[in-house]
C-alpha cells in the first residue's frame, strides 16, 4: 500500500516544482516602467558561501545553506540594477529591501541570503554603478541614484516582482541596512515615508559629507605633522586612561562604557613629565591633537560644530585613521570625485569655512539624509529602529546622537518615541552587533509592542561577559544593579 500513495506525493511534488519554475520563469515578460527584466529562474536550495562575509546584517547570521528560490534580475533605467530573492516555499509574507556598505556599487547578496533563509522575500542593488570604479561619482544622475533613487526604485519594482510571484502583495515591507545601508534607511523615512512599514537604521552614515570631512580633520590635526602623530602604542596607553575613568559609570566596570555623554576624562594627565617614558605618556602636542580628535571638524571663523569626532572608549580602533600617511581612502574619493572633481586633491589644503560651504551647496544635497522632520513616516504609520555602536568609528555615535536629538526636537519628544527609537549599544564597533533588531521591530509594526529594551550579548569583562544584557531605548542607559550576571540585573534609567 505504501508504494501506491508514494508515486502520487512524488508526482505531486515534481509537478509542484515544476509550477514554480514556470510561474518563476514567466516573470522575465513582466512589463514594469522603465524597467528591463533580464533573468528570471529557480535557484535549486543547497549550500552557499552567502553570509560568511562578515560585513552582513547583525546579527552577521551564517545562512550556509539557503532554500530554493526564485531570482528575478532586472535594471531601472538608466543603469540601477536590482534582484529579487523569493523562497519558493515558506515565505512569510513579508518583504525585505536590503541595504548597502561602502559606496554601494554590488548588489548586497550575503545579507539578502541571511535574510531570504529566514522566509522574507529581499531585494538588492548596485544603486546604479559598479564597485571600484569612481567614474561614476562626477555624474549627476549616477549620484542622485545612489543618494537617494536607486533604493525607492528598487523597492518600488521589487514589490511588483513579488506579488506577481505570489499572486498577492506582501504583507508588511521592511527595510533593514546598516553603515550606508542605515544612510539609505533614513534617507527612505526622510524622502519616500510610504515605502516601508518599517525601517531598520544600523550605524548610519547619514551625513556623508560630514563624516568624510571629519576623516580629513583627523588626518589634519594628527598624522599631517610628525610633532602631533600618534603612535598605535599610545592609543592603548590613552584607552586605558580613559576606561579607568570612566568605565564604572553604569555601576558596573566591565570594560565596557555605557554612556560616553556621561564620561569626564581630562586628555592632560597624560602629559609627559620631565624624565618620563616617552610611550607611556603623550607629548604637549599630542594632547592638543586628541582633545582636536575628541571635539571633530569646527568651522575656524565661526567655531561652529560641522562634525562630532570619536567617542571615549573608541581609542583602540582609531589606528587607521590617525597613523596615515594617507586620509581615510571615502574620504579621499569623495572630496576628490564627488566635490572637487581632482585626481589630485590633497586633504592638508581642506578648509573648513569655505570648502565645507562648498560641500553643503552641492553634493551633501545629494547624498546625505539630515532631515529632521520625518512627519511623513509618522503619518504612514511606519517605525524606525535605529541603533549604533558607541565604539564605532567608521561613523561616529555621536553624530546619531546629535541626529535623533534634532528630530526629537522638531518633532516633540512624545510624537518621535511613538514611531522612531533609538538604541546606542555598549561596546559595539560597527555592523557587526550581538543583537537582531528585526525582530523587536516586526513586532513592533504587526503587534503595535513598541520597544523599550532590546536583549543582547554584553561584550565586557566581569561577571556579565558572554551573558545577556539589555540595551536601553535612549536617553535611558543600562545600570547595574549588582544581584547577579543576568540581564534582570540591569534597569534602564
Amino acid at each position: 500500500m505504501r508504494g501506491v500513495y508514494v508515486f502520487p506525493l512524488l508526482f505531486g511534488c515534481l509537478m509542484a516544482g515544476a509550477s514554480h519554475a514556470a510561474e518563476c520563469g514567466s516573470l522575465v515578460n513582466l512589463t514594469l516602467p522603465q524597467t528591463e527584466i533580464t533573468l528570471a529562474e529557480i535557484v535549486p536550495a543547497g549550500p552557499t558561501d552567502y553570509g560568511k562575509e562578515k560585513v552582513g546584517q547583525p546579527p552577521n547570521r551564517d545562512a550556509d545553506r539557503l532554500p530554493a528560490y526564485c531570482r528575478v534580475a532586472g535594471t531601472v533605467e538608466p543603469a540601477i540594477r536590482f534582484e529579487v530573492w523569493m523562497p519558493v516555499d515558506g515565505w512569510n509574507g513579508r518583504f525585505q529591501g536590503i541595504g548597502n556598505h561602502r559606496f554601494a556599487g554590488t548588489i548586497p547578496t550575503a545579507d539578502m541570503g541571511m535574510e531570504m533563509a529566514r522566509g522574507y522575500a529581499v531585494a538588492g542593488t548596485d544603486t546604479g554603478h559598479t564597485e571600484g570604479d569612481t567614474a561614476w561619482m562626477q555624474s549627476q544622475q549616477q549620484l542622485e541614484d545612489y543618494g537617494y533613487r536607486g533604493i525607492h526604485e528598487m523597492t518600488v519594482k521589487a514589490k511588483e516582482v513579488v506579488k506577481a510571484f505570489y499572486e498577492k502583495p506582501a504583507d508588511y515591507a521592511y527595510f533593514n541596512g546598516c553603515s550606508t545601508g542605515g544612510k539609505q534607511g533614513l534617507t527612505q523615512a526622510q524622502r519616500y515615508p510610504e515605502d516601508y512599514d518599517g525601517i531598520v537604521v544600523g550605524d548610519p552614515n547619514n551625513s556623508q559629507s560630514g563624516n568624510r570631512a571629519q576623516y580629513v580633520w583627523t588626518a589634519q590635526v594628527t598624522f599631517a605633522k610628525p610633532e602631533t602623530t600618534i603612535p598605535k602604542e599610545k592609543l592603548a596607553v590613552l584607552n586605558k586612561a580613559v576606561m579607568d575613568a570612566c568605565d564604572g559609570g553604569d555601576g558596573l566596570a566591565d570594560g565596557m562604557i555605557s554612556n560616553p555623554l556621561e564620561c569626564q576624562f581630562d586628555v592632560a594627565v597624560l602629559t609627559c613629565s620631565a624624565g618620563q617614558d616617552e610611550s607611556q605618556c603623550l607629548t604637549p602636542a599630542q594632547v592638543e591633537a586628541v582633545n582636536k580628535v575628541y571635539q571633530g571638524p569646527v568651522n575656524p571663523r565661526t567655531g561652529e560644530s560641522v562634525y562630532p569626532g570619536f567617542s571615549y572608549g573608541s581609542e583602540l580602533r582609531w589606528g587607521q585613521f590617525v597613523a596615515g600617511p594617507k586620509v581615510f581612502p571615502t574620504a579621499a574619493q569623495f572630496f576628490g570625485n564627488v566635490v572637487f572633481k581632482k585626481a589630485d586633491w590633497d586633504y592638508t589644503t581642506f578648509d573648513f569655512d569655505k570648502d565645507m560651504a562648498v560641500v553643503q551647496e552641492s553634493a551633501a544635497k545629494l547624498v546625505d539624509a539630515v532631515e529632521t522632520d520625518l512627519s511623513g513616516m509618522l503619518q504612514s504609520g511606519g517605525k524606525i529602529l535605529h541603533y549604533h555602536g558607541w565604539s564605532d568609528v567608521n561613523h561616529t555615535p555621536l553624530y546619531t546622537v546629535r541626529y535623533y536629538d534634532a528630530v526629537r526636537k522638531t518633532m516633540g519628544e512624545d510624537k518621535t518615541s511613538s514611531f522612531y527609537r533609538l538604541f546606542m549599544e555598549p561596546g559595539g564597533d560597527g555592523c557587526g552587533s550581538d543583537f537582531d533588531p528585526l525582530p523587536p521591530l516586526v513586532d513592533w509594526v504587526e503587534k503595535g509592542v513598541a520597544p523599550d529594551r532590546i536583549a543582547s550579548v554584553s561584550r565586557g569583562t566581569g561577571p556579565t561577559a558572554g551573558k545577556e544584557r539589555p540595551i536601553c531605548a535612549y536617553p535611558k542607559i543600562a545600570r547595574w544593579t549588582g544581584q547577579d550576571a543576568a540581564s534582570g540585573s540591569f534597569t534602564c534609567e
